[in-house]
């Protein structure tokens, strides 16, 4: 794959030959065409950064007092069942970076 600065040297060493195949028109038309499309990446605006998930927005079983105990026969989903534990819920931070450069 060429580098920007390969593409421009070559790009440059042949525009006598891309001025004769295009007409003037034609090269003030890429001219206004690249120049509207960076400025359009310019100013269009960035996507808000997602904030990371907390614990409290995690859906999970509680525990409470005083809340009834169901009783069911066979297979059956039970919404916000009453668990007394359920696992060592709890963050870390991530103090590496990790992939490849």
């Amino acid at each position: 794959m060429m580098d920007a600065q390969a593409f421009a040297d070559q790009l440059l060493e042949h525009l006598p030959m891309i001025l004769l195949v295009m007409g003037w028109d034609d090269l003030i038309y890429i001219a206004i065409l690249l120049a509207t499309t960076a400025l359009s990446m310019a100013l269009a605006p960035k996507p808000p950064k997602p904030k990371p998930a907390l614990l409290q927005d995690f859906d999970v079983p509680t525990a409470e007092e005083g809340r009834p105990i169901p009783v069911v026969f066979g297979t059956v989903t039970i919404k916000g069942p009453n668990v007394v534990w359920y696992g060592d819920l709890g963050t870390k931070a991530i103090k590496k970076k990790g992939g490849k450069k």
